[in-house]
């Protein structure tokens, strides 16, 4: 069966139960920020906190096409196919420059990802819409976007963050999709704040 986005917050509710036992806070970032929106929607006794860094609450109609090729390019040619536009996305110009073997290191995780898996996930976010929803989130909540992210720019971000009452919003500068990874001590420090005043 098509693998859905309930389906994946399910999940993550019972390993929040199996590994912490009480609520905790959410951190995702992309597919994981999604997930997290249909965590705290779905199952809010389970999140006290939600981080939701360079996400959106549901694509365009151009970015569920793209999502909708790179599924049928996978289908036909696997993830080698796709992983070096990936990588274009996932990280700014600089980045791709300057850390060449963490970018090595990341295609190779990537592509080494269970094909059928990576597609049954870009299927379930590519419906995603939580326009209309996101009022309902009643937990403290960040959103982070990264300032050179073209998958999903900073006004995606500011649009996440104004439908979530009292969402705070932090732009890292000179990064692109994977913040986390290009930014670390930003994003950590960011994260960190955001943890300290729950």
């Amino acid at each position: 069966e098509p693998l859905t986005l309930t389906e994946l917050a399910a999940d993550a509710a019972r390993l929040i139960d199996e590994l912490a036992g009480e609520p905790v806070v959410w951190v995702g970032l992309s597919m994981g920020g999604l997930i997290g929106q249909e965590l705290a929607l779905r199952h809010p006794d389970k999140v006290k906190g939600l981080v939701l860094a360079n996400t959106t609450s549901g694509y365009t109609p151009a970015g569920r096409e793209a999502i909708a090729e790179r599924i049928a390019t996978i289908d036909a040619h696997g993830l080698q196919a796709i992983s070096t536009g990936a990588m274009h996305r996932f990280f700014s110009e600089a980045f791709r420059t300057q850390q060449a073997a963490a970018v090595s290191r990341h295609q190779r995780l990537l592509e080494a990802t269970d094909p059928e898996g990576y597609t049954a996930c870009a299927a379930a976010i590519c419906e995603a819409d939580f326009s209309g929803k996101l009022h309902k989130v009643r937990v403290p909540s960040l959103v982070i976007s990264g300032s050179l992210d073209e998958s999903l720019p900073p006004d995606t971000a500011i649009a996440l963050a104004r439908a979530i009452t009292g969402a705070q919003l932090v732009t890292l500068q000179g990064c692109a999709h994977l913040s986390a990874v290009e930014q670390p001590l930003a994003f950590a420090e960011v994260v960190g704040e955001f943890v300290a005043g729950l």
